[in-house]
């Protein structure tokens, strides 16, 4: 899952002049079920949930702020006001949105207080023989089980996708 809260822009300090980076927030499984590992380190893992902030850092950024030092992983940045650990750094071929929006690190999303504080992509397999028109309707039917008595969720209807025409 990915989540595309307010703004997903940051401020990276501490490593030249502070400048504004593209920090797209994920859950643990968000590599994984992409099936891409990291190029450097690792990408998350359930474990990493309670760790405080992670980051996996994409490669074109990786070598344009670091200078593709090898040695990044276990190192620390700063976002905004958060110190976060750096986990790995993905291969030069992966990209995940288009072009005209390059994401610089992906970083654990944090679990809300409350589940309207931001909305959340999902990305999930179909599995072999399943329409997109049966996924939608199953979708649809189990968010409606799981929101009947909460207003924000009746509020909205979940939208399917497929990623390689959206991504």
């Amino acid at each position: 899952s990915w989540a595309p809260q307010a703004s997903p822009e940051r401020i990276l300090r501490g490593h030249g002049a502070a400048q504004k980076v593209f920090a797209l927030p994920v859950t643990p499984d968000f590599f994984s079920l992409l099936g891409v590992p990291a190029m450097l380190g690792r990408t998350f893992n359930a474990n990493d949930a309670g760790r405080g902030c992670m980051v996996v850092l994409g490669n074109s950024f990786w070598q344009s702020t670091f200078g593709g030092q090898k040695t990044i992983v276990g190192n620390s940045i700063r976002l905004d006001e958060q110190v976060c650990a750096i986990a790995g750094v993905m291969p030069l071929d992966f990209a995940f949105l288009p072009p005209e929006a390059p994401v610089s690190m992906w970083m654990m999303m944090p679990r809300p207080a409350r589940p309207d504080q931001f909305a959340v992509g999902v990305f999930a397999r179909l599995r072999p023989g399943v329409s997109f028109a049966a996924a939608q309707a199953e979708t649809s039917l189990l968010h409606h089980q799981i929101h009947e008595h909460d207003r924000w969720g009746a509020q909205m209807e979940p939208v399917l996708y497929g990623l390689h025409e959206e991504f």
